[in-house]
């Protein structure tokens, strides 16, 4: 879905790939939005766009954003990811739906706290926010050799010290995010799929550093 070894990322096989797999699910490539993650010295992690159908590759190559987030129906959200979490929020009632990229850098950033606030801004109620984590790298395999946050005491219970680094727990600091941001508990699904181990799924921390694999949030005409 993306190959970070070619020079161009938009290159003509591997946009053969992205429309097989949208295919697959039923959608257009055309319709869709390509999320961009920029880790430019500049960016801040928690960048929000709101996107519609003017958004899709129909017409740009991609968004840059750390979420993307539509109320237009027929417009596909695109995140080519590794190991950090793509994340689907959902509110069945107005509609609206968001593809998160919550990886390191945004969850430090509390991108899933801001995200909950801009849907509430929009007229949701957090509590009717239905959450999707996909395939990610688990803790005890995201090891890091120092951490910055680990002595902050809402990262706390999310680190743990090992021989030769800081074990993180990306996806569980995630959870308490949401919670503490009003989601229920009960709304939030985590994927049980570790890609550190999984034939199937790219993963940075296995030496897979140029391949993506690839989540789509589609909201049905």
């Amino acid at each position: 879905m993306l190959d970070r070894a070619l020079p161009d990322p938009h290159g003509e096989a591997v946009l053969g790939r992205r429309r097989h797999f949208c295919t697959e699910a039923g959608i257009d490539y055309k319709d869709t939005v390509y999320q961009v993650i920029s880790y430019d010295p500049q960016a801040t992690y928690d960048k929000i766009v709101e996107v519609d159908a003017c958004s899709t590759t129909a017409h740009t190559k991609g968004i840059q954003a750390d979420a993307l987030y539509t109320e237009s129906t027929g417009v596909g959200l695109f995140l080519p990811v590794a190991d950090c979490i793509a994340t689907v929020i959902h509110d069945p009632i107005t509609g609206a739906v968001c593809l998160a990229h919550l990886g390191r850098h945004s969850t430090v950033a509390n991108l899933a706290n801001k995200i909950v606030k801009y849907f509430e801004s929009k007229g949701s109620n957090a509590k009717n926010l239905k959450i999707w984590m996909g395939p990610h790298l688990f803790a005890e395999d995201y090891i890091m050799q120092y951490f910055t946050p680990q002595d902050e005491s809402d990262w706390r219970p999310f680190v743990r010290h090992i021989q030769g680094g800081v074990m993180v727990d990306i996806s569980g600091f995630n959870i308490q995010s949401l919670v503490r941001s009003g989601v229920m508990l009960k709304n939030i699904h985590v994927s049980n799929v570790n890609t550190a181990n999984h034939p199937r799924y790219y993963s940075h921390s296995q030496g897979d550093i140029t391949g993506r694999f690839a989540v789509i949030a589609y909201k049905k005409d």
